[in-house]
Parts: C-alpha cells; sequence; structure tokens
C-alpha cells in the first residue's frame, strides 16, 4: 500500500505519453475506452486512499533525517484524498459524456484531460512547495491547450489567450513567493517550513511571500477583481473542458491557499488573524455581489454558469475567512456539491448546442421543448444549486452562517441569500424560457458574438445517451455524499486535523498523531424554511422577468434609468482587453499586499 499514493498521478500521466504515441493507429472508440478505464481505476484508487489516510510517500525513499525533509513527499490526508476522488470522478463522467460524439482530435484530447488529470491530483498531494507550483503551472499549460481546443476560432485564441496571460501570471505570483520563503528557511517541505517559520518573528519577508501566492492563488480561483478570464475562457472552451475549469480547477485555487496558510503561515500571522478574516471576507463579499449581478444580466448560457462559479466561489471564501474548522467543513464540502451540479449544468448546456448550436437564451426560446428530459434535469441542477436540502449545498451554507463571528453572521446570511435568489432566478428564466417557451420572442441581435461552434459529431435529432448518463450520475453523486454516514463523519473529524499543523507534523515525521475531535455542527428548522423560501422567491424573480413585458412602461422605464448605468459599468469591466485584466491584478495585488504590510 505505500506506493499507492504515487498512482493516482503515475497512471494518468503514462496513459497521456502512450495515446499520444498511438493515436494514430488506434481507433477513437479504443481511445475513449482506455481513457474511461484510466480515469475509473484511478477513481477507484483514490476511494482506497480515502479509507487508508493519513498516508505519506517519499519519492525515492528519502524520509526525513531528524527535522530535516530532504526528499520530496506526497502528504494525503482525508480531503486531499477527497477532492482527488471528486477530481477523477468528474473526469471519469466528462469521458463517457465525450464518448464518440464530441470532436476531438484524436489522441491528443485524452492526453490533454489525462494530463490536466494528473496535475490536479498532484497538486492536492504534495507536500512540497516547489512542486505545488510545479503542479500548479502543469494543470494550467493542459488546461490551456483544451480552451484553445478550437483552434481555428479567433474568439477561442483570444478567450485563451486571456487565460494563459493571467494564469501565467499567478503561476509567477506563487513562484515569487516560493522564492521568498526558501529565502527565509531554506526549505520547500511544507511541514519543515512550518517548523522553521511557527517561533520566527513576522517580517516582511515572510509577508511579502504570503501575499505573493495568496493573489496567485486568487487569481486560480477566478476571485475579484481577478476573476475576468473565467468568463471569457468558459465562453469558448468546450463543454466538457468547461466542467473541469468551473467543477474543480478553480476551486483548487482556493484548497492551495488553505494548505499552504494552515501548514506554514498560520503560526506567524497569528497576530494578523483579523486581518486575514476581515479581508477575504471583504473580497468574497465583493466577488458574490458582482458575479451574481452579471449572471443575471448575462444571456449565454455558459457565460452565466461561469458567472455563477465566480459567485459560488465568492461563498466559500467567506467561509474560509472563519479560520474555523467548520469553515473548513464547509468550503470542502460546498466545492464538492456545487462541483458536480456545475457539472450538470454545463452538460445540459452542452446538449442544447449538440441540438440548436446555440447556448443564447433568446435563440433559444422555446426549442428546450423538444428534449423535455433535459429540461427537468437542468431544473433539478438549478434548484440543487440553489440550496434544496438533499443536494449538500444547503448544509454547506448554513454551516458557513454558524461558522461566522456573531457581528457579521446577519451580512453572511443576506450575501448567502442574495447569491442564491439571484443566481437561481437567473436560470430559472433560461429554463422558463428555453425549456418552457415562456414570453414574448425577442430579436437576437448578437447573431455573431452568439453563433456557436458545433461540438458534437452525431445527428442532432437525438440526445445520445452517453451525453445524458453523466448529467444522472453527477445529480445523483451530491445526494449520496450529502447522506454518506461514513463521508461526513470522517470529513467533520479531518476539518479539525487540516487545521492542526501539529498533526500534519506527525504525519510528515511519522510521529503519534494527536488525538482530534469532530467538528460540533447541527441544523435547525429555521434554516429549512429560509432556504425553501429563498428558493421561490428566485424562482418567481426568475419568471417574472421573463414576463416584465406586463409590467407598466412606466414602472420598467424608472427601474431601467436606475439600473442601466450600473450594469454598463458592470459589462465594461468584462471588456476582454488583457491590459484591463492586468490592470485589476495589479489593483487587486496592492490594495492586499498594503493591507498586510501596514499591519506588521
Amino acid at each position: 500500500m505505500y506506493n499507492l499514493a504515487v498512482l493516482p498521478i503515475l497512471l494518468p500521466f503514462l496513459t497521456a505519453m502512450i495515446l499520444l504515441v498511438v493515436r494514430d493507429v488506434l481507433s477513437r472508440k479504443f481511445l475513449d475506452s482506455i481513457a474511461l478505464a484510466t480515469t475509473l481505476a484511478v477513481t477507484l484508487i483514490c476511494i482506497l486512499l480515502m479509507r487508508r489516510v493519513p498516508e505519506v510517500y517519499w519519492f525515492g525513499n528519502q524520509i526525513p533525517v531528524g527535522k530535516m525533509a530532504v526528499g520530496i513527499a506526497f502528504v494525503i490526508d482525508f480531503i486531499a484524498a477527497s477532492l482527488a476522488t471528486f477530481t477523477s470522478f468528474l473526469t471519469f463522467t466528462v469521458f463517457i459524456y465525450s464518448w464518440s460524439y464530441f470532436k476531438a482530435v484524436s489522441g491528443l484530447y485524452h492526453s490533454l484531460m489525462l494530463l490536466f488529470l494528473g496535475a490536479m491530483i498532484g497538486f492536492c498531494f504534495t507536500g512540497d512547495l516547489f512542486n505545488l507550483f510545479v503542479f500548479f503551472e502543469l494543470m494550467s499549460v493542459a488546461a490551456f491547450a483544451l480552451t484553445a481546443y478550437k483552434n481555428e476560432s479567433q474568439s477561442a485564441l483570444q478567450g485563451a489567450l486571456n487565460f494563459v496571460i493571467t494564469n501565467m501570471l499567478g503561476g509567477m505570483l506563487i513562484l515569487l513567493g516560493v522564492t521568498f520563503i526558501y529565502s527565509k528557511t531554506g526549505a520547500l517541505n511544507f511541514a519543515q517550513i512550518g517548523a522553521l517559520l511557527q517561533n520566527q518573528t513576522l517580517d516582511n519577508i515572510i509577508i511579502t511571500s504570503f501575499v505573493l501566492m495568496t493573489i496567485g492563488f486568487l487569481i486560480k480561483a477566478a476571485i475579484a477583481p481577478f476573476h475576468f478570464w473565467l468568463a471569457d475562457a468558459h465562453t469558448v472552451a468546450p463543454t466538457p473542458v468547461s466542467v473541469l475549469l468551473s467543477g474543480i480547477m478553480a476551486p483548487l485555487g482556493l484548497y492551495g491557499f488553505l494548505r499552504v496558510y494552515w501548514t506554514m503561515y498560520a503560526a506567524p500571522l497569528h497576530s494578523l488573524d483579523t486581518v486575514v478574516t476581515v479581508l477575504f471576507f471583504s473580497i468574497g463579499t465583493i466577488t458574490i455581489l458582482i458575479a451574481s449581478i452579471m449572471c443575471f444580466i448575462e444571456r449565454s448560457l455558459k457565460r452565466m454558469l461561469a458567472f455563477s462559479t465566480i459567485s459560488n466561489s465568492g461563498i466559500i471564501l467567506i467561509g474560509i475567512s472563519t479560520l474555523k474548522p467548520l469553515g473548513i467543513q464547509a468550503s470542502m464540502i460546498y466545492i464538492l456539491a456545487h462541483g458536480f451540479l456545475k457539472g450538470s449544468l454545463f452538460m445540459c448546456s452542452g446538449v442544447l448546442l449538440h441540438h440548436f448550436r446555440s447556448v443564447d437564451e433568446l435563440d433559444l426560446q422555446g426549442k428546450g421543448k423538444k428534449i423535455p428530459f433535459i429540461g427537468l434535469l437542468f431544473f433539478i441542477g438549478i434548484i440543487g444549486l440553489a440550496g434544496l436540502p438533499a443536494f449538500g449545498v444547503f448544509t454547506a451554507k448554513n454551516m458557513i452562517e454558524a461558522s461566522m463571528d456573531l457581528k457579521v453572521v446577519g451580512v453572511a446570511f443576506f450575501l448567502i441569500l442574495f447569491e442564491s435568489i439571484v443566481t437561481t432566478g437567473a436560470f430559472a428564466r433560461v429554463f422558463g424560457r428555453v425549456f418552457l417557451g415562456w414570453g414574448m420572442q425577442q430579436k437576437n441581435n448578437l447573431v455573431t458574438e452568439n453563433s456557436e461552434e458545433q461540438e458534437t459529431q452525431a445527428t442532432k435529432k437525438t440526445t445520445p445517451i452517453v451525453m445524458g448518463i453523466p448529467i444522472v450520475l453527477l445529480l445523483l453523486a451530491p445526494v449520496v455524499l450529502n447522506y454518506l454516514y461514513f463521508f461526513n463523519n470522517t470529513l467533520s473529524t479531518a476539518a479539525n486535523e487540516f487545521q492542526n499543523r501539529i498533526w500534519y507534523y506527525a504525519v510528515v515525521y511519522n510521529e503519534t498523531l494527536p488525538v482530534t475531535q469532530p467538528v460540533n455542527y447541527s441544523g435547525n428548522l429555521k434554516n429549512y424554511i429560509f432556504e425553501f423560501t429563498g428558493i421561490l422567491i428566485a424562482l418567481f424573480i426568475g419568471f417574472l422577468n421573463i414576463f416584465k413585458h406586463f409590467i407598466p412602461f412606466k414602472i420598467r422605464k424608472i427601474t431601467d434609468t436606475i439600473n442601466m448605468p450600473f450594469i454598463t459599468i458592470l459589462k465594461s469591466l468584462q471588456s476582454g482587453l488583457i491590459g484591463d485584466y492586468l490592470s485589476w491584478i495589479i489593483f487587486g495585488t496592492t490594495i492586499i499586499g498594503l493591507a498586510f504590510l501596514r499591519s506588521v
């Protein structure tokens, strides 16, 4: 079992290289079968690791000498194993979805997807700071290539270019942070760095390294004002790629921050806990407000889903800002439940694209009535994401509120409710207009912008069963997880372990593990009442927006006069110009840097 830890990374990497070599001589279905079998095997291995954590693998058997880590290690706790299992299962469903119907470039698509998978799992497992950067860059490179897969399209290249430049800058910032902390400690192992820093006086080198790495992770997580790349990337990325970008890659940025903070920086930054909490809560608030409104005013379903991902990342960030085990547990549940549900919604958008070659809300009006089963799955997905109790998002939201300080719990409740109502209202509007055919037919004046390149090669008259199966699996998965006693009970304890650096050090150095207790949490009836009320309000707002032509003209004119300047400003921010995006990165970096440096 000692070598099992490396297999979830080694297996997809080796398979990717083999498929790259033999892609021209093997049939498409054979390539699909190999990729599918590989991801299934990786998923099963990760599940096995979940049952055997904690586990440490030292490459070359270079175990620590005293307290000095001379080798590179994978350190796998329950949260890392859970995210790896989720990543591999999500990739497994993506390969089912794209089976024989997605217009892939032979084995190149399969190789890139497997490379992407291995890099993301490596990012979860590594206990070495430099290798964290390496896996960060490796998954970015694979994602860049997959996003620009439709390389004959100028818009695809532009969207991928924005993605490449912003995320490369994020990677450079992380590398600079690694350089600073290495100059301070002479170490790269998380546990060794944390042990060296815990008794040191906080100085500008420690602060600078922390700020640089934090910005890099926030860029990857698409947190405002570093979020602009995600919507552009989703606009041009193929549907299977979008599932992974929003489902797991963006949330891994937040996981990266959590891992680095609690293993390395929590002790030296203890005096700045209030700064971390206030700053992250504020950034999360801004992210939720901007992204929720952008989701509502968009018409492209893929861009709406992208902004929904950004707003949900904001909710996860305010959970992280509590710096409490319950906040960590809530964030992990939210990442998993959101990833499953968002993946299913992206796949539904892919089915619409398969049938009608568009994901524009106005283009699709009434056309979804031809595929009622997909409409039903889409509706289940949006109410699950809104917080229907069975799907896990509900539990995570209530945990976040329960972990909040009494001074801000009311604000957190409002933010979460606002996000749920606005984004669910937007998707309810799409459901009513597209799948029910409600509302007046409106002329689409943006044909060139919203016409989509065909992704599939099968007949558009029917929905291939392989496109429907993974949607059902992704909708069932969060329900199963929500009621799986082993997972929830273990995660409750794992959240405390994740935050306990002494426990992590003991795992790395093979010492006696300190006893940790599960996180205490219990819901109450009023949470259910508020959640159902919020869902009903969201559906009402979404459907009302479809029939807004029945609202008296004078009232509509007044609301438009009030709203249009604000909407115009928000839309202008999402300019698609890389210079603008880089300016916002510089601005955000300056604000966060000053907030910490002025507090020292």
